[in-house]
């Protein structure tokens, strides 16, 4: 009995990880194309879903528990050596977490990215730009406007 209910488990995860490669997919579309208004509800969707995978996640631990057995991977492939469905289950679940840490962290670049152009505009429209900075013969920068007299009229 434990094993059905650990093989649902397992497809539940499954399913809900490929949600979430669907939803950070969709994030990573939002962030390059600069559309900012749909970005709230995509993390809010996002995190819906990281909570969902914990909860699964938990239950997983607890019926892992139940049978004696330590949370690992090669504990679980043993608990469901024979369910062949199950296993399928969890390699895809191993693959799409993987996937969903990669585009999660992508995402993460592009928001920096767009952060970094983001303040240096503000800055500018705030006028703290205003002023170039130089470089001095040792390479630093300076603030300032560095000017020299040509001569007298």
């Amino acid at each position: 009995m434990a094993e059905s209910t650990l093989a649902r488990l397992l497809a539940d995860q499954r399913a809900a990880f490929e949600t979430l490669v669907t939803v950070l997919d969709r994030e990573q579309q939002h962030l390059i194309a600069g559309d900012a208004e749909r970005l709230p509800a995509l993390t809010e969707e996002k995190n819906a879903r990281f909570h969902a995978l914990q909860r699964l996640h938990e239950d997983i631990l607890a019926h892992c528990g139940q049978a004696g057995l330590d949370a690992g991977g090669a504990a679980l492939r043993a608990l469901i050596h024979d369910q062949p469905m199950a296993l399928d289950d969890w390699d895809a679940t191993l693959r799409l977490a993987r996937l969903a840490r990669d585009l999660n962290a992508r995402n993460g670049v592009i928001v920096q990215e767009r952060m970094v152009v983001g303040e240096a505009a503000l800055a500018v429209l705030a006028g703290k730009d205003a002023e170039p900075q130089t470089y001095d013969a040792g390479g630093q920068t300076r603030p300032g406007k560095v000017s020299r007299s040509l001569g007298r009229a």
